[in-house]
């Protein structure tokens, strides 16, 4: 599913035109960006978290040359799914 589908999908169910539909995803979407720019875990109660995680500074090497190099530490986000949707993934 892209984001044009869930536009469309977003339109029949609730009944708002293409275009509200667009402008509110947009929307959800920005504020989801700006959470993440300030540092911020984004809960969707009905989906799961986005939480901010630092990755460890560690040794890696190329493994094509076998030569060491360090990898920095790093800031990510991991995304973990609400036990809900989980458990429905898991008996589906």
């Amino acid at each position: 599913m892209v984001k044009k589908d869930i536009i469309t999908a977003v339109s029949k169910r609730t009944g708002f035109t293409r275009e509200n539909s667009e402008a509110a995803i947009n929307a959800a979407i920005a504020a989801i960006v700006d959470a993440i720019k300030s540092n911020e875990e984004v809960r969707i109660m009905e989906l799961g978290k986005l939480e901010p995680v630092v990755r460890a500074a560690r040794n890696r090497h190329n493994p094509k040359t076998g030569e060491k190099m360090f990898a920095p530490a790093y800031k990510s986000y991991r995304f973990k799914m609400n036990s809900v949707l989980k458990d429905f993934i898991r008996n589906n």
